[in-house]
């Protein structure tokens, strides 16, 4: 099985769409029309190309797997979300994802992190970083090809 373990603020929104959604556009809780639908239709592109099935590895996660999963759903979201990375007391999330590969229920055949943050220690070069100031680019997909595909 492919992992794509998923942050959604700064890679499915990004400054550039809450300035284009018009003023008032930092607000302070997280609900569909935050993420950003442009971006969720490179994320499934990333997903068709690759087979990944998608963790939730944001902080979006503490609404619970299921509305996360509406939540995206609604903006257009083609991929199936199995599972939602554990939260930990110290809130590094590449232990968070280490924890959640150590309890797969399935062979993991590779994995990629798309996230706009860097605190991955030992699984960095799993990861695609993006930028709140940019959000996913399809740049960002060739990389997380790439990375699946063993390059």
């Amino acid at each position: 099985m492919r992992v794509l373990f998923l942050d959604i603020d700064g890679v499915l929104n990004s400054k550039p769409y809450f300035i284009e959604r018009g003023p008032g556009w930092m607000i302070d809780r997280e609900q569909a029309d935050d993420i950003d639908p442009a971006a969720v239709r490179l994320l499934n592109t990333l997903i068709a190309r690759t087979g990944a099935a998608i963790v939730i590895s944001s902080t979006w996660r503490y609404f619970g797997q299921q509305a996360v999963t509406e939540m995206l759903k609604a903006r257009g979201l083609e991929g199936a979300v199995i599972g939602v990375t554990p939260r930990s007391e110290h809130g590094v999330r590449g232990r968070e994802i280490q924890q959640w590969l150590a309890n797969a229920d399935a062979p993991i055949e590779s994995f990629v992190i798309l996230d706009d943050d860097s605190d991955m220690e030992h699984l960095m070069p799993r990861l695609v970083h993006t930028s709140f100031e940019r959000g996913l680019l399809p740049a960002d997909v060739e990389r997380a090809v790439a990375l699946f595909e063993g390059a």
